[in-house]
């Protein structure tokens, strides 16, 4: 996956095709907790939760699998962007055919982030979470883009080579239809070479007829 920090950290205002954050309660390992659900297409789980590490390794924040827990925690992370002090991370992820569900929480002191009470830092951390998402989609896409387009030279590839091999067999029926004209051309003379060696044996064989009468009248 492809280097997106400027993505995770600033964050374009206008995502398509990304649909913002939805903010509901849900079951994490501290009970049922406010949190923050994004939907991350043409990713499954385990290119979202590298996406989501490489995500808090930006804030020098370190991720923890939960025992007995689908959440992963990062502690004590800094995000200036939501203001002073520190907080913990839990994030879950939900595979689907399309894509990934990142569910996230912000723990702040002993409540979690909300619209309610904390109005400007949840619009902060739901333009953070798009952009994480957006970011991560367009690292799957552009390596979708990379495979088909080594498909496509791939392809052209195997075509040059049919079109190369079409041409060495057409020049080879080419010389063997040229070695096929010879071969009849040569078969004719060949028959009349063998009638005219006929003939010669023939007179050949008088010839020998001949000396060997001579030879019988010396001998007698």
């Amino acid at each position: 996956m492809s280097s997106r920090v400027n993505l995770f950290l600033g964050v374009p205002n206008s995502y398509s095709q990304i649909k913002s954050p939805g903010e509901l309660r849900a079951a994490m390992s501290k009970g049922n907790a406010n949190g923050w659900k994004v939907f991350i297409p043409k990713n499954d789980s385990k290119a979202a939760q590298a996406g989501w590490r490489k995500f808090c390794k930006n804030y020098e924040g370190k991720v923890i699998k939960v025992k007995k827990s689908n959440d992963y925690l990062t502690t004590a992370v800094a995000i200036p962007s939501l203001g002073e002090g520190t907080y913990n991370l839990y994030a879950q992820f939900s595979e689907t055919p399309e894509g990934v569900f990142m569910m996230s929480f912000v723990e702040i002191g002993g409540s979690f982030l909300n619209s309610h009470q904390h109005k400007e830092q949840s619009k902060e951390w739901s333009r953070l979470i798009k952009g994480l998402a957006k970011g991560l989609t367009i690292d799957a896409i552009e390596s979708e883009m990379k495979r088909e387009e080594k498909a496509l030279r791939d392809s052209n590839r195997d075509l040059d080579k049919l079109i190369k091999d079409k041409r060495t067999f057409e020049k080879d029926i080419s010389d063997c239809e040229k070695t096929i004209e010879d071969r009849k051309s040569q078969l004719v003379t060949n028959a009349k070479d063998q009638e005219t060696q006929k003939s010669d044996i023939i007179e050949q064989e008088k010839q020998v007829d001949k000396v060997k009468n001579e030879l019988k009248r010396y001998s007698n």
